[in-house]
């Protein structure tokens, strides 16, 4: 017990073990707010630091006080010993006037962190699943088209392509919407990359694959042989575009020929962006309405076709659908049969 004012003070008793408890305190976490006391710790407060603010409290202050103050100066005891009414023990209570107004932004800032983080990790998950889990679906359902074309041309028949092409005095014959004819060949994308092209651009077909626009004329005819394909997740057939310079072949095969196109352009600067000598260039970026760039003619509506051209189309930028990407390209020589073996353009 701490003596009356002017005496010496004793040492103060070390309280019991466990017995100590400072104020609450806010736990400042991005996930949840708790509230924890220091209870049970292996030491109580310092013994010298006790006494010196007892001390102060302690210290004369004139002859005459009023008897609040010595009320306040009456002994108090430090641990276990003496009278105790349990008030230092207690954690000191808050106003009735609620939250202060830092704990209300801090509390608004928790909530906000949290709702960005949430929101985070669901695009995150979009993303994954959009990229890597379609992709997967996407391979399985390329190699069941595969083998199902290698089965057909290995067996007797017409090339469905060629019968598909109007001859005189015949009915042409249309490719069945989602069914695979063609593969398609980019070296530039290493020597494993071949996708089965499908009929049809609807969302469906291009979940198979590549997909040819079926207004458009077939590989190897005069006019413009035109296919749509996803640049992001379901495969991402189409994910390089962007990065095919001039004169890169572009094979496409189908059971009886090869034909190899090149990525049109201005071969002098090698910007496939510019028109090259045919006027029209190798690469553009237009809006999803600029349908006139699978024109027999691209970008000039009722010209009369000369050449036999290949146009690829996908979305602009990556992960968007803002934009679009097109990629315009000439067939190189005559079509080689498929008989003969490899082109050269698939040889190293």
């Amino acid at each position: 017990v701490v003596a009356g004012p002017g005496a010496d003070a004793p040492p103060a008793r070390r309280p019991d073990r466990g017995t100590y408890e400072e104020d609450p305190t806010e736990v400042l976490g991005p996930f949840d707010v708790g509230m924890w006391t220091l209870q049970g710790r292996e030491a109580g407060p310092d013994p010298d630091k006790v006494r010196g603010r007892l001390a102060a409290r302690l210290e004369p202050r004139g002859p005459a006080e009023p008897k609040e103050r010595e009320r306040e100066r009456e002994p108090v005891t430090v641990g276990g010993g003496g009278r105790d009414d349990g008030s230092r023990n207690r954690p000191r209570e808050r106003g009735g006037d609620g939250p202060r107004g830092g704990d209300r932004i801090r509390t608004v800032i928790r909530g906000v962190a949290q709702t960005m983080i949430t929101l985070g990790l669901v695009l995150l998950l979009f993303a994954v699943y959009d990229v890597w889990f379609t992709g997967i679906l996407n391979h399985r359902t390329q190699d069941k088209i595969k083998s199902q074309l290698e089965t057909q041309w290995g067996t007797q028949g017409d090339d469905p392509v060629i019968a598909a092409q109007p001859k005189p005095g015949k009915k042409v014959r249309s490719l069945p919407l989602g069914e695979g004819f063609a593969l398609i060949y980019i070296p530039a994308f290493g020597t494993d990359y071949v996708y089965s092209i499908v009929e049809g651009t609807s969302l469906a077909d291009l979940d198979r694959g590549p997909g040819h626009y079926p207004d458009t004329v077939l590989p190897g005819q005069i006019g413009n042989f035109s296919v749509a394909g996803h640049r992001v997740g379901k495969g991402s057939p189409f994910l390089n575009l962007d990065k095919l310079p001039v004169g890169s072949p572009i094979v496409i095969r189908t059971k009886t020929y090869w034909f190899t196109y090149r990525v049109m352009g201005d071969p002098a600067s090698k910007d496939p962006t510019r028109p090259g000598s045919a006027g029209i260039p190798g690469m553009q970026i237009v809006s999803p309405s600029d349908v006139g760039v699978i024109e027999p003619v691209p970008n000039q509506p009722g010209a009369k076709p000369v050449r036999r051209l290949l146009t690829l189309t996908t979305c602009h930028p990556k992960f968007s659908a803002r934009q679009r990407l097109v990629i315009h390209a000439q067939l190189e020589g005559e079509p080689m049969p498929t008989s003969a073996g490899l082109p050269p353009a698939l040889k190293g």
